[in-house]
């Protein structure tokens, strides 16, 4: 009873997505008491791994990689943040331009250059920017524009200029990382504003730092064109280079999966740990029986495992 009847308060605090104090009370001082030691060991383990790796990249915000799972923007949602006009006016562009340019070999624009990463998407757009061929783009009111001002029709070479714009838009990008943020719980303006710095701080990481371009400002131009064009090789919509560039969603469905088991472990731990702390009272009734160290030695494996799962979600 002792473990159980008296109550005490809890104070949490997300330090990751800056969410908190919140204070939780009438819980019963046994839970407390628990909760409160492993979550000091834990925190003390994590701030010994945080203080002596490098100090440029917080461990502590970037738990679990949340940083490079939030840039795998494939999937479910993803170009939903995006708006209509830039995605029409970039699948339009491909289906006109880009696959033709790759279909007519060469050296202007070569199917490594899209894959690989060897031109960035405005270089990308750039080569496929034939004044030859004709097509549309679409305005900010996502209306479709087949023709210049003059009545002369939008050939590629304009409708490259057009979506290069929209590219470089510094609100458009925002409306992307807002909605990154936002999906994964930085719902707060200084969650949000958080979230960013770590998003960059990411993109820098992983090496998006030697070109001319912001790192976030490069990021969101690849990563749009690059969804943009898995999304037409999925839909069966990229004639004649679909063979050439559908190996690209293997890579990406093997990483969806490992994103994937990333967000519903903790949410394993979580109820593992909520069934061991509230057995707890329960099976220290056996401290009075002979059993009391077989009682004693499961909650030690139980809360030990749990610790260390704890440490090497970090």
């Amino acid at each position: 009873m002792a473990f159980i009847v008296p109550k005490d308060r809890i104070l949490l605090y997300d330090e990751m997505y800056n969410k908190g104090p919140e204070l939780i009370e009438n819980i019963p001082r046994g839970i407390a008491t628990i909760a409160g030691v492993l979550n000091n060991i834990e925190r003390g383990m994590i701030s010994i791994i945080d203080t002596s790796s490098d100090p440029s990249v917080s461990g502590r915000l970037n738990s679990g990689g949340t940083g490079f799972m939030m840039l795998d923007i494939s999937g479910e949602g993803a170009l939903s943040f995006v708006s209509s006009y830039v995605l029409n006016s970039i699948m339009k562009y491909n289906e006109d331009c880009l696959f033709l340019e790759i279909a007519k070999g060469g050296n202007t624009l070569t199917p490594a250059d899209v894959i690989e990463g060897k031109k960035n998407a405005i270089g990308i757009i750039n080569a496929a920017s034939n004044p030859a061929v004709f097509t549309c783009y679409y305005d900010t009111s996502n209306t479709m524009v087949c023709d210049n001002p003059g009545g002369m029709p939008v050939t590629c070479y304009d409708a490259a200029g057009v979506i290069a714009g929209y590219l470089s838009s510094q609100s458009e990008q925002e409306k992307l990382y807002d909605g990154i943020c936002k999906s994964w719980g930085f719902d707060s303006p200084l969650a949000i504003f958080q979230c960013k710095n770590l998003v960059e701080s990411t993109i820098r990481n992983i090496g998006f730092t030697t070109f001319s371009y912001d790192p976030r400002q490069y990021f969101y131009m690849q990563a749009v064109l690059n969804e943009v064009l898995a999304d037409q090789i999925r839909t069966g919509n990229a004639p004649g280079v679909v063979s050439t560039l559908g190996s690209r969603d293997t890579g990406s469905s093997f990483l969806g999966a490992i994103i994937h088991a990333n967000t519903w472990i903790p949410v394993i731990k979580a109820s593992l740990s909520a069934l061991a702390v509230s057995i707890t009272p329960f099976v220290l009734l056996f401290a009075a029986t002979p059993l009391i160290g077989r009682a004693l030695s499961l909650l030690a494996g139980m809360f030990i495992w749990l610790t260390t799962w704890g440490l090497l979600m970090f």
